[in-house]
């Protein structure tokens, strides 16, 4: 599998974590990479357009472009946030994907586009792993509408010919993102004596490093035929309270963690991905939890240190 020369790539949402994390990964894989964000930044080489979707300005930019792959990241990307306002959620993504997809159809028929969905539409697995082929039954708003985004998909790869795929993303992580489970302890256990924590420790999740979705996007870019659905995780089982307990522990002085027994709505018990279709492509995750924690405290405290 070969980058054909000069081949055009288009990143939405290129300016937000996952989304720099591509663009720079296919860039260096040789393609020319165009990101769409809604704020200029310092990207290097990467030609970027500021434009906040939906947009009738997306459809002159891709009549103009005819890329090979979109790279689709664009959108809102929290559970709690989508549970506080269903509503922004829903026109962040929905909207967006229906404009995205008939742009392309109108356009350029020939552009394959890779989403960029969440492990959120599965909700609370009946068995681990989970299979892209197992039942979707969302919890979350946030689940919902990826899951449209996906039925979306569906459709315009069935009446359209567009050749499509989902990237069903489980827990990502990565030196570039100041939100989420795991920067929240490592800034908590830095800020407070004891951790006490929602749910009950139990509840686990598949952390994927950014370098990894960015490796599994370029892998699939150079891939003539897609499945439908990737799940795209590390293929590992972490329980919260193991990993509360393994960023504590690399505190001078380990602090206690306790759990308060109730979960935050929206959000699922106990996931891990299958990783069998991705495998099966030369797919192998290069960066472990565990390894990469100690930077990411180290983050953290440089963080808190910085001048306000």
């Amino acid at each position: 599998m070969t980058t054909p020369s000069l081949a055009t790539v288009l990143v939405t949402g290129s300016s937000g974590f996952i989304g720099s994390h591509i663009a720079a990964h296919l860039q260096g894989e040789g393609w020319h990479v165009v990101g769409l964000c809604r704020n200029r930044g310092d990207f290097g080489q990467i030609r970027q357009h500021r434009l906040e979707l939906p947009n009738p300005g997306l459809a002159v930019l891709i009549a103009d472009l005819r890329p090979q792959i979109i790279v689709h990241c664009a959108g809102p990307a929290s559970v709690p946030a989508s549970v506080a306002s269903p509503a922004d959620d829903f026109e962040g993504t929905v909207p967006v994907m229906f404009q995205l997809l008939d742009n392309v159809r109108r356009y350029s028929p020939q552009s394959g586009v890779l989403y960029i969905s969440s492990a959120a539409v599965y909700g609370n697995a009946r068995s681990l792993p989970i299979a892209e082929t197992d039942e979707i039954r969302p919890i979350s708003p946030y689940g919902f509408h990826r899951s449209l985004c996906e039925q979306l998909l569906q459709q315009f790869r069935t009446l359209h010919s567009i050749r499509s795929a989902s990237l069903r993303v489980f827990s990502a992580y990565g030196a570039g993102l100041r939100r989420q489970v795991i920067w929240d302890l490592c800034m908590r256990s830095l800020n407070e004596e004891r951790l006490h924590l929602h749910g009950t420790g139990l509840e686990s999740r598949d952390f994927v490093h950014a370098s990894d979705i960015a490796q599994a996007i370029g892998l699939l870019a150079a891939t003539p035929v897609w499945e439908a659905i990737y799940n795209l995780g590390a293929g590992e089982e972490t329980a919260i309270a193991d990993l509360a307990n393994a960023i504590t522990s690399l505190l001078p002085a380990p602090i206690p963690v306790t759990f308060e027994g109730s979960s935050a709505a929206g959000m699922p018990d106990r996931v891990c991905a299958d990783m069998s279709r991705l495998r099966r492509l030369g797919f192998v995750p290069r960066r472990r939890l565990l390894d990469e924690l100690p930077g990411l405290l180290e983050l953290a405290r440089r963080t808190l240190e910085a001048p306000v």
